[in-house]
This record gives C-alpha cells, sequence and structure tokens, in this order.
C-alpha cells in the first residue's frame, strides 16, 4: 500500500491538491514532527499554531503588512471590496497622499 505521508518535494498547496494533507495546517505540522519535534509537541499541545511554529523555527516568513492587505482584500465580495476602496480614497485623501 502506498504511504500516505506528504511528499517534502511538494508544496504546501500541491500537497494539498494531491490529497497527501488535509490542511496547510497539517503540512506545516508534518515538517514540524520532521524536523522540529520540540516545536511539533507545542503545536499538538495547542500552546501554539503549526503557522507559528513554522514561523518559529524559519520556515515561513511572517507576511508584512502590504501583503497580509492584499490576501485580505483579495478575498473580499464586490460589496465589501466597494466599501474598502472608499474608505482607502477617503483615507488617502486626508492624509494627502
Amino acid at each position: 500500500m502506498a504511504s500516505t505521508a506528504p511528499d517534502a518535494s511538494l508544496s504546501p498547496d500541491i500537497a494539498e491538491r494531491n490529497g497527501e494533507t488535509s490542511s496547510r495546517a497539517g503540512y506545516w505540522l508534518e515538517r514540524l514532527r520532521r524536523n522540529h519535534p520540540e516545536v511539533a509537541q507545542r503545536v499538538e499541545s495547542g500552546e501554539i499554531s503549526a503557522y507559528q511554529g513554522a514561523i518559529e523555527v524559519g520556515l515561513r516568513k511572517r507576511p508584512d503588512a502590504v501583503e497580509e492587505i492584499q490576501r485580505r482584500v483579495s478575498a473580499l465580495n464586490r460589496e465589501d471590496f466597494r466599501r474598502f476602496f472608499v474608505w482607502a480614497l477617503i483615507d488617502a485623501k486626508r492624509r494627502r497622499v
């Protein structure tokens, strides 16, 4: 029978699409178990998230403010995007950007 462990050569997104891991958190937890078992234990105990653990050991970087805004704005529906855009224009005018 084939192994169900994630292939270390696959990116998290590819591993998810291939059904080899159920989530990004699962992917990071597997990486932590393999390379940083002490941090994996903290994740499994609920002390920190898998994402926080991956950042802590240098597997991930924390997104900067602009990257975080871009990610969140891209997920907005049409109406929320319109509201955000109007707010951003008014705020930019107030700040004289």
